[in-house]
């Protein structure tokens, strides 16, 4: 079907089992050069009670770089680098310990994750120069003139939720962390049955046994998987207009650049609407030759570049609109953003858009499905969404141009002040260009 590899079928080359202990384990043989992986620990930030607040991004980073119980620190140096790519991220939700290997790696890296995730050692050096790092990856943000504009802009479309808080975490809290603490969180959340192992790729024959003899003997525990409320409806549209004189092109000064960024909340991936908002957000925003960027970049010449995408993880639904564009044209830039929206609810797109929109979006599929990460990542919707990618092609292709303009009546703002939503501008000429409103 659409002339696509059987990647994207999940049928005969897809498998999906749990252990004795709870542990799930989803694998996608595929002819790719690489395998790709991640374990994923079902916590996060979400879970933080006050007083904890970055204390799971401090454990992600204690195992990531602290060695286990067989492979001391100085071991788990000397292995890591061996792996192509092993790389680990704290989420709202989610931790996960992501991997790139040669297939010939395979059996190093279940022994060395499993030993890794179930056993660290939280060696007091390591975990010292770990906390110093988040210290600084802190202060880092801290120092990018945007940060506060951007944290204020992300509270105000999703105050009250998980999705507004610092991942990073607060700085008193990690400063007074102890190993104890850490200890103590790992001990509630890291069990085999809030796991989940992916992987993809050419996966010998023997993966399955691998994977029980590395993993079926680990302890079991409470299932802290945390289904995250839906986000709340904004009450009214917010906008942001604030002074940024690090936007100040100090060669032409008369050519600087704003930054806009509106975010408008929309449904989540688990809604019967999500492929239709994909569509209108691909339709809009997300492609060089989306309405926006046809207008306002090649057209009018206000922007290089316009940026912005449909998010719907964890139940957030948010489709965003960033944009750098030309200061002294602000308003106009806007305008064009809204005046784009209306239409896209007054108008529906003809026959050649959509066909042009549908082949975008299925070479763009097609192409991540060839590298053994985005095979991850699709296995990752697939347990999280139902959708194997071969269901997301249907479910794309089946959108008719009057699915688009309903889904734009529905979600998107008509105008400028008659819409909820939240507007970040970044103006360099914030004191010369009137209020936007």
């Amino acid at each position: 079907m659409y002339g696509l590899s059987e990647s994207f079928l999940f049928d005969g080359n897809y498998t999906q089992f749990q252990l004795a202990n709870g542990m799930a384990v989803a694998l996608l043989r595929a002819p790719t050069n690489t395998i790709s992986g991640t374990l994923n620990v079902e916590v996060g930030s979400a879970h933080e009670q006050e007083g904890e607040e970055g204390l799971f991004h401090l454990l992600e980073h204690a195992i990531f770089k602290g060695g286990s119980a067989h492979f001391p620190p100085e071991l788990a140096g000397e292995v890591i680098p061996t792996f192509g790519y092993f790389n680990a991220a704290t989420d709202v939700n989610r931790t996960s310990y992501q991997i790139g290997i040669l297939p010939e790696k395979l059996e190093l890296f279940l022994q060395f994750i499993s030993d890794l995730v179930f056993l660290p050692s939280f060696d007091p050096v390591r975990v010292e120069r770990e906390r110093k790092r988040i210290m600084r990856e802190i202060a880092d943000d801290y120092s990018r003139p945007e940060f506060i504009d951007n944290q204020n802009y992300n509270r105000a479309l999703f105050d009250g939720h998980p999705f507004a808080l610092d991942v990073a975490g607060k700085r008193p809290v990690l400063n007074k962390a102890t190993i104890s603490d850490l200890v103590r969180i790992h001990s509630q959340s890291y069990h085999a049955n809030n796991m989940t192992l992916i992987l993809a790729g050419p996966l010998p024959p023997q993966t399955e046994g691998l994977i029980q003899t590395y993993f079926d003997c680990m302890p079991a525990g409470d299932n802290r998987k945390k289904e995250l409320p839906s986000v709340r409806p904004l009450e009214e549209r917010v906008i942001l207009h604030r002074e940024a004189s690090d936007l100040v092109d100090n060669d032409s000064p008369e050519e600087s650049s704003a930054r806009v960024s509106l975010g408008i909340l929309v449904p989540p991936y688990n809604s019967p609407d999500s492929h239709k908002v994909k569509m209108l957000a691909h339709a809009l925003v997300s492609f060089t030759e989306s309405r926006l960027f046809r207008i306002i970049s090649d057209h009018e010449g206000l922007a290089y570049s316009i940026d912005g995408e449909y998010d719907g993880l964890y139940n957030k639904g948010l489709l965003e609109i960033r944009s750098p564009v030309y200061a002294l044209k602000l308003k106009q830039a806007i305008d064009i953003m809204f005046r784009e929206m209306r239409r896209l609810q007054e108008t529906p797109i003809d026959d050649k858009e959509l066909t042009a929109l549908k082949d975008n979006i299925l070479y763009k599929m097609a192409s991540k499905l060839e590298r053994s990460r985005h095979l991850v990542q699709a296995v990752e919707q697939y347990l999280d969404f139902g959708v194997a990618p071969i269901n997301e092609v249907e479910r794309m292709q089946s959108v008719t141009s009057e699915d688009i303009v309903k889904a734009a009546t529905a979600y998107l703002p008509r105008r400028i002040n008659d819409g909820r939503y939240v507007m970040l501008v970044r103006d360099p000429f914030y004191t010369k260009n009137s209020p936007i409103s």
